[in-house]
């Protein structure tokens, strides 16, 4: 799976290769959650990941000084990318995650009756 993250917050562009594992480091600042930021966008189709962003917003996840952003994951069966600032979702049969395995979501945070519908879905 290849994923390219381009101008989201604070990262200016990252090329990823998931072979089955790709491990992300670098210093305070350099981007390392935007870029999981970025891919959790992609993959539960929502451009405005964090918590209480409208899409209307989601603008404003552009790295400083950028017009366009963008996020792109492509593996064997298709592709999704997402785009700031209109927050525009491209899927072409790309993967998919639930907002709890992106990370964007916690299922100890939720309310018991929600934890349990989700766990028995």
């Amino acid at each position: 799976m290849e994923i390219t993250v381009k101008n989201f917050r604070g990262c200016a562009e990252a090329h990823l290769t998931l072979e089955p594992v790709a491990l992300v480091c670098g210093a305070n600042g350099a981007g390392k959650s935007s870029i999981a930021q970025a891919v959790a966008a992609a993959v539960t189709r929502n451009p405005a990941p964090l918590t209480g962003m409208k899409k209307s917003d989601a603008g404003q996840l552009l790295r400083e000084g950028e017009k366009r952003g963008r996020c792109t994951i492509e593996g064997g069966r298709g592709s999704v990318t997402a785009n700031w600032p209109g927050g525009k979702i491209t899927d072409e049969a790309g993967p998919k995650a639930s907002e709890i395995a992106a990370g964007l979501t916690s299922i100890v945070d939720m309310k018991p009756k929600d934890a349990a519908a989700f766990l028995i879905q």
